[in-house]
């Protein structure tokens, strides 16, 4: 017998902060803004007029060079829809597993099958690079140690 579904119940309606925390928090925003204004005019009093220009000139440079930069994008990626059409699949990347991410070479010893399926990898770091192998051997050893119910150890060796 299936169990009848209980819908959850209507979400309360959001409440209001009471008017004194309304308040405190209103007194908290001015006062921040009095402070922010007040350090501009410290900023403001203490450099020159050419450095003012040049730091209004430098924003407004950058927020062009931002919108312009955005906007050839955008238009590159249209042109890029418009050729090859929507994207209907993630792009298939070959894997390859010749060299580690700090270019070391790699080898696997045993079958691939073995690899994927043995609970432990034994890892020789060498001069050559690394080799995987299964650890089968190692098993009765690691299962009454610390790792014991894991399911799968992965060892390092280094030469």
């Amino acid at each position: 017998m299936i169990a009848p579904v209980t819908l959850p119940a209507r979400p309360q309606p959001p409440s209001q902060a009471s008017p004194g925390r309304r308040l405190f928090h209103l007194l908290l925003a001015i006062a921040g803004w009095v402070l922010f204004v007040y350090w501009w005019i410290l900023v403001l009093g203490r450099v020159s007029r050419e450095e003012v220009r040049f730091t209004g000139i430098f924003i407004l440079v950058t927020a062009v060079v931002v919108v312009a930069v955005t906007a050839i994008w955008s238009i590159h990626n249209r042109m890029l829809y418009r050729r090859k059409g929507p994207r209907t699949h993630v792009r298939i990347v070959p894997e390859d597993y010749t060299r580690d991410r700090l270019g070391r070479h790699v080898s696997f010893a045993g079958t691939p099958e073995a690899l994927r399926t043995d609970p432990f990898v034994l890892i020789r770091l060498e001069h050559e690079g690394k080799t995987y192998r299964p650890a089968s051997g190692i098993r009765s050893r690691a299962e009454t140690g610390p790792f014991a119910g894991r399911n799968r150890i992965t060892v390092h060796e280094h030469r």
